[in-house]
């Protein structure tokens, strides 16, 4: 029987919290630890012990979290694997129709789109109620598809026609 945080020799401590670790587990931990390290790396005292002291902060991040973040971070996780996965995908379908040159015109549009179907992904995952907004009606995946198309269609509708180019 562990008292706290003392465990006798040979029989292994449970610490609350971490019995499980899974992907967003460590996820969480090592976010917390890169944005402690790097802010301790500007102090004084972060050139001494700047990494014992992160790692120790993000063990403190993985015994307080509560169990609807932890849930989150692995919906969020699955749902960035899938978009990497289909990134590649399009990619791979875009260089072998030989039109990969559309990043040099329309990148910026691209990098949009993008950042669009990340913060649809945040949504859809519940991630307005962890920062405490609910009142905004759930919008549902078709919901989200067909903002997409709307906006593609406008996106087409307002391109301007490529102009002639006049012979000398």
């Amino acid at each position: 029987m562990t008292n706290g945080l003392v465990c006798p020799p040979g029989s292994g401590c449970v610490f609350p919290g971490l019995t499980a670790l899974g992907l967003p587990h460590v996820l969480l931990w090592v976010l917390t630890f890169a944005i402690s390290y790097a802010v301790l790396k500007k102090t004084p005292l972060g050139n001494r012990s700047g990494a014992l002291i992160a790692i120790v902060l993000g063990f403190l991040v993985l015994m307080a979290v509560p169990a609807t973040l932890i849930t989150f971070i692995a919906g969020m996780s699955t749902g960035f694997v899938v978009l990497a996965i289909g990134a590649i995908v399009l990619l791979s379908v875009l260089v072998a129709s030989g039109t990969g040159g559309i990043y040099e015109t329309h990148g910026s549009t691209i990098g949009w789109i993008l950042l669009l179907v990340v913060v649809a992904m945040f949504v859809g995952l519940g991630g307005l109620g962890l920062i405490g907004i609910t009142a905004i009606p759930v919008i549902t995946p078709a919901m989200w598809v067909l903002i997409l198309v709307g906006v593609a269609i406008l996106w087409m509708v307002s391109e301007k026609p490529p102009q002639p180019q006049k012979k000398e």
